[in-house]
């Protein structure tokens, strides 16, 4: 036979994940990095570059649809098997159920089902860090150049995927010291610096914009139990509880299992704990987890053919589990009742508001996700208004977003307000829009607070403003239509508490183009805010629309407030 055993099984998966990828709707996550693939970089604001790729290769061959957006992810899972296959020994796969056990081991993880069709940047993640333990097997067995530049590629290839790599080419290290007398691995690793120096660059560009969303903006806020907790029970569920039990078993009642695998717990356990640290500080979003999957499919199917009286045990925890997550990849595809990204805004939404729209361009309030998908499903060029109570994204630095500037657009919120009116969607939740003139672009304007002690920030005072305009076009402050007003936001740590206050400008000027314009601004804080430790950030707003965030973050101190 051509194919082995082993191949019919992921021949078999591979056309499961087509058919499950061209009847499940798309995601919104899944938008927004198809949005990166209209935009092809070397880096984005949330992600390095890689998921754009896959999909743009599968757009060239599928169009846009939702298997053009899934093909290659599909590739990626079906090739992840068969290197972790690769990565199991000889010895332990002379078992005639070998094969049939191995695929139920890995369909019986929730993670590794969804990251079969579905595509993030864990989709390069899970298949990467499978081809990286490959070279790093690979170099271990045999020191050649071949084998360093393979090493050297599968790290880069790693860290284009997604950040968290990072952590595994460092815990790979860590647990193989004997890498570090070897002249090669300092050769791979100048060999992958040199392939990842043009992200590098790109972040250079862009004032290392991802780097201080995941290290500062999107982190942070102190200790918290719950994140702890939530952290737990996540990594529990996307595992898959009963699996882990199991290798925690494993790990503690079979101290010869332990040894004879001691690099794959080394890895699982150091990626657990450095989230589980990482808890401590901000809260852990379940996926992150993603790469565990790999040494623990390993592990468990090495544990149960060396110890034969957990077939048993096993079979029902696969039989169970295949069996519920094959009824919920099946309830993903058909039409319910229910309020998951699977089940809800699908095309009828976003063609009711483009018929809504009549031609205007269509602008949503703090939603980069819907923006996203509406020009997805409609093929039209979409914003995302982010104001001050929703995160910047990759929308703040397309270079499209001039092509709004004082149009006539429909703007669309989630929110109701006296401002919009709405509209009942079939089964779906109200449209609240509103169509607004000359709607203004302004989010990349630059403001730099300057001649002022903020670790001593006083409740009544004076500064002067540097703005910067990075636009081809000028900024009129002085309009009367859509009146532009500064104020600053002061918060605690958590966001959890805002106070908002009105700058007075000395003179209102005119922005020029690619000019910086100082303004002097003056402020009397009338609410009583608690001495303390804050953050501050400059605002600017336009109209009934939300102020944007113009300045980074300032960390302030106040040791006054008014009475």
């Amino acid at each position: 036979m051509f194919l082995k055993k082993i191949d019919l099984y992921i021949l078999g998966i591979l056309i499961i994940n087509v058919i499950q990828a061209i009847f499940t709707p798309i995601i919104e996550d899944e938008a927004y990095y198809w949005l990166f693939s209209k935009h092809l970089d070397f880096g984005y604001f949330d992600h390095p570059p890689m998921v754009a790729f896959i999909i743009k290769i599968g757009t060239l061959l599928f169009s846009n649809t939702t298997l053009g957006v899934r093909f290659v992810t599909i590739l990626f899972s079906v090739f992840t098997i068969k290197i972790i296959w690769h990565l199991i020994p000889e010895t332990k796969k002379i078992y005639a159920y070998s094969e049939v056990l191995f695929i139920s081991i890995m369909l019986s993880m929730p993670l590794f089902n969804l990251y079969s069709f579905i595509t993030t940047p864990d989709t390069g993640l899970l298949f990467f860090s499978a081809l990286f333990l490959l070279a790093l097997n690979s170099i271990l067995k045999k020191d050649s150049f071949l084998n360093m530049l393979f090493f050297g590629a599968s790290a880069a290839l790693l860290i284009y995927s997604k950040y968290h790599g990072g952590i595994v080419i460092l815990l790979a290290v860590v647990f193989n010291t004997k890498l570090l007398t070897n002249w090669r691995t300092y050769g791979a690793g100048l060999f992958a610096l040199l392939l990842i120096l043009p992200h590098i660059y790109w972040q250079y560009q862009n004032n290392f914009v991802t780097f201080n969303f995941h290290l500062f903006q999107r982190a942070g806020g102190g200790f918290r139990v719950e994140n702890i907790v939530y952290y737990i029970l996540g990594t529990l569920g996307v595992l898959n509880p009963a699996l882990v039990v199991l290798l925690f078993f494993g790990f503690v009642k079979k101290k010869k299992f332990f040894t004879e695998n001691k690099f794959l717990f080394q890895m699982f356990f150091g990626f657990l704990l450095f989230f589980l640290l990482y808890a401590f500080r901000s809260k852990i979003e379940a996926h992150w987890v993603a790469f565990c999957v790999l040494p623990m499919s390993i592990l468990t199917y090495n544990l149960v053919v060396s110890n034969l009286d957990l077939l048993k045990p096993i079979k029902h925890v696969v039989v169970i589990s295949v069996c519920i997550i094959l009824i919920a990849r099946f309830a993903v595809v058909i039409d319910l009742p229910l309020k998951t990204e699977f089940h809800s805004r699908k095309d009828n939404y976003y063609s009711t508001i483009s018929k809504l729209a009549e031609g205007k361009k269509v602008v949503f309030i703090n939603s980069y996700q819907e923006a996203a998908k509406f020009s997805f499903y409609e093929n039209k060029p979409s914003l995302s208004d982010n104001n001050v109570f929703y995160r910047k994204n990759h929308y703040d630095l397309l270079d499209t977003e001039h092509l709004f500037n004082k149009a006539d657009v429909l703007l669309v919120s989630n929110l109701p307000a006296s401002f919009y009116d709405s509209v009942q969607v079939a089964l779906e939740d109200p449209i609240f829009y509103r169509v607004m003139n000359n709607y203004p672009v302004f989010n990349k304007l630059q403001a730099t607070l300057n001649n002022y002690d903020l670790l001593n920030f006083e409740d009544v005072g004076s500064a002067h403003l540097h703005i910067f305009n990075p636009y081809d076009y000028e900024i009129d402050l002085t309009k009367e239509d859509l009146p532009f007003k500064f104020s600053i936001q002061i918060s605690d740590a958590h966001y959890e508490k805002r106070y908002f206050n009105i700058l007075k400008v000395e003179k209102v000027e005119v922005l020029k183009p690619h000019a910086t314009t100082l303004l002097k601004v003056s402020w009397n804080l009338r609410q009583n805010i608690p001495v303390g430790k804050y953050k501050l950030k400059l605002l600017l707003r336009s109209g009934r629309l939300y102020p944007k965030v113009i300045s980074e973050t300032y960390e302030i101190e106040i040791n006054h407030t008014s009475s």
